[in-house]
């Protein structure tokens, strides 16, 4: 799927790639250009437009930074491991593109993101009207942090029920539900701290991005997101802590 967000109307417009011209340029007031499990004839689109060359799905799960955090043709290419589907009975870490380059963000998925569906409907606000690329960039990251902190204090709420039926259980009880329940909650904690430490080296790789290196206010910006990044990292290292402790006590 390839949609196209124009800063006039800031609604994403769906386009066909088998529709659109060889020659084809995008239109000079798209500043987001979003790609989800494209085929390859469309990011050949895309790249030929653009003349990037766009990482494929295999480069994308490199785990290297070099091959996820890089500078090539003018643009900046920076990959994040994201939690998706985390509602669901096995939530996965999906590799997520973002690419800012000639003040535009363009970005390359592969699951469902609720953060970037939610995000979505926010641009039809006045505060995007005279938005770029990088600021997108910037406030999409934000969307990103605030999902992960729901996911984990979601989860906070379910340790600590477990937490009281645990030790309000009268000894010999049966503790597989609760046990069941604490295994998955920390394995969700797991994939949110290794999400935040990919979104950690992200933010720091972003600021050398020319967009955000020349303009004080988005490195200001960076510097909360990184402080939030932080914040959740401890955060979910303590939830993480608490969960091995019942799972001892239990």
């Amino acid at each position: 799927m390839l949609n196209l967000l124009p800063r006039e109307t800031r609604t994403f417009r769906a386009v066909h790639a088998l529709d659109l011209p060889t020659d084809w340029q995008a239109p000079d007031d798209v500043i987001w250009i979003e790609l989800i499990s494209p085929e390859r004839h469309e990011e050949a689109v895309i790249e030929s437009a653009l003349r990037l060359d766009l990482p494929t799905s295999r480069e994308m799960a490199q785990i290297e930074p070099s091959s996820r955090l890089y500078m090539e043709g003018g643009a900046t290419f920076m990959t994040a491991s994201l939690l998706s589907r985390s509602e669901e009975e096995h939530p996965v870490l999906t590799p997520v593109t973002f690419v800012l380059t000639n003040g535009r963000l363009i970005t390359l998925r592969y699951e469902p993101l609720r953060a970037f569906s939610a995000f979505s409907q926010r641009l039809s606000g006045p505060d995007y009207a005279e938005a770029a690329g990088a600021d997108l960039f910037l406030d999409l990251l934000d969307a990103v942090i605030e999902r992960l902190a729901e996911v984990l204090e979601r989860g906070s709420a379910r340790v600590q029920a477990s937490s009281n039926a645990i030790f309000d259980r009268p000894r010999g009880a049966a503790f597989e539900p609760l046990l069941t329940s604490l295994a998955r909650t920390q394995s969700l904690a797991a994939l949110a701290r290794t999400s935040l430490a990919s979104l950690a080296r992200l933010a720091s790789f972003a600021a050398l991005a020319p967009e955000i290196a020349g303009k004080p206010t988005a490195q200001a910006h960076l510097v909360s997101v990184q402080q939030d990044i932080q914040s959740l990292t401890e955060h979910a290292a303590a939830q993480s802590a608490h969960i091995s402790f019942l799972l001892d006590a239990a």
